[in-house]
């Protein structure tokens, strides 16, 4: 269970948690199948799902962005969303921290 409420970890233990067999993000734990997601927790994912929707691109991923906006953060709607598209939002996370760390590295000398 992520403790400090950092929403991108909190989707990825989602996803680790509800859609995939083997971690896909392996830094971060899967939860246990009757430890569910608080409706703060929920909250968190749904407010790194919006921020990863605001960063795709409108025209390869229309679709999802259209489905995204008649998604509010119930856990049905959020469970249906991810469910549909979880494959592109772990890739898209995937580039968006492999954009961070390159952003970020630091040359020693």
């Amino acid at each position: 269970m992520i403790c400090q409420h950092n929403p991108s970890d909190l989707l990825k233990e989602y996803i680790n948690s509800r859609f995939t067999t083997k971690p896909i993000f392996p830094t971060v734990q899967a939860r246990q199948w009757e430890t569910p997601f608080s409706n703060a927790e929920l909250y968190e994912i749904y407010t790194a799902l919006s921020l990863i929707i605001k960063q795709v691109d409108p025209y390869s991923r229309e679709s999802m962005i259209r489905e995204f906006e008649m998604v509010d953060y119930t856990p049905q709607q959020i469970q249906g969303f991810t469910s549909r598209f979880w494959r592109e939002i772990v890739e898209l996370m995937t580039i968006e921290d492999a954009n961070f760390v390159n952003h970020h590295q630091v040359v020693l000398y």
